[in-house]
């Protein structure tokens, strides 16, 4: 990406479920660089990605979208930091 003067972003959703026992920041870094190892899907907007998403988790990807400020402001094509949301 660098070298096409392009820039990526990110956003990992993560189900937890009732008897759920978190396993701490390892667990989730061990899981993004597992993830990262994979080949990658393109997507033309975030919201044909949300839908190929929502065929994937067992939670509806609405259930993400309305507890996330940042999902809902890419939603609206409002571009945004992530400190953006510690300045409050």
């Amino acid at each position: 990406l660098a070298h096409e003067k392009r820039q990526a972003g990110v956003i990992v959703l993560r189900e937890a479920y009732s008897g759920y026992v978190p396993l701490g920041v390892f667990n989730v870094r061990e899981n993004v660089r597992n993830a990262m190892a994979q080949p990658y899907l393109e997507f033309e907007d975030m919201k044909s990605a949300l839908a190929y998403i929502d065929t994937r988790l067992k939670l509806p990807i609405n259930s993400f979208i309305k507890r996330s400020d940042l999902l809902q402001d890419i939603l609206r094509s409002r571009q945004t930091t992530l400190d953006s949301y510690f300045k409050s």
